[in-house]
């Protein structure tokens, strides 16, 4: 892994806080920063996965509910055949993107 060095500044107190939490891991801060970094991204990935799987969860209930609809008549063949299609393409494309998130979530 190739590495960038930045220089930036903080408040002292900000300052402090990380140099007291670096110290207290017996790292130094520059380590403490990329692991709380770290630390961030997988949490917004987490999120995005969670947010995802909630979205595919809603695509699920739409194409019962289609199901439904045409095994009781309440919808003609066509619109059925079409809003299936559509439904399930949208299955495996959420499908797909879950389980890249998933892989790049246990990668980091």
């Amino acid at each position: 892994m190739r590495f960038k060095k930045r220089t930036f500044r903080l408040p002292t107190h900000l300052d402090d806080n990380l140099q007291s939490e670096a110290d207290a891991k017996e790292i130094n801060i520059s380590e403490h920063i990329r692991q709380k970094l770290g630390e961030h991204a997988k949490s917004e990935l987490t999120e995005i996965l969670h947010l995802l799987k909630k979205i595919s969860n809603n695509v699920n209930q739409t194409a019962k509910a289609l199901n439904i609809a045409n095994l009781t008549g309440r919808i003609e063949p066509r619109r059925y055949e079409m809003a299936f299609a559509s439904t399930h393409n949208l299955q495996k494309l959420f499908h797909q993107v879950i389980s890249e998130f998933a892989e790049i979530k246990r990668v980091n």
